[in-house]
């Protein structure tokens, strides 16, 4: 569609820490941030935007799992 995503993409090993909890609140006003700022190349009206996460654990020699998450958080 013409929604505009940003991803943040985390990649375990192992699900001892799963990969979607590391992005903290932290990391959400980080991406915000960037987000805002690259928005502001279009112009007014922006684009509708969301983010997402894709959490990953890929153990060592074995497929990886892959989580999407779509709208994880909110600015």
């Amino acid at each position: 569609g013409k929604t505009l995503v940003f991803v943040e993409v985390k990649t375990r090993e192992d699900d001892t820490v799963s990969p979607e909890s590391q992005v903290d609140a932290e990391k959400q006003r980080h991406v915000i941030r960037v987000a805002k700022l690259y928005l502001t190349r279009y112009g007014v009206p922006q684009p509708p935007s969301r983010f997402d996460i894709v959490a990953i654990i890929w153990p060592p020699g074995r497929k990886p799992r892959i989580n999407h998450i779509p709208s994880a958080f909110s600015s």
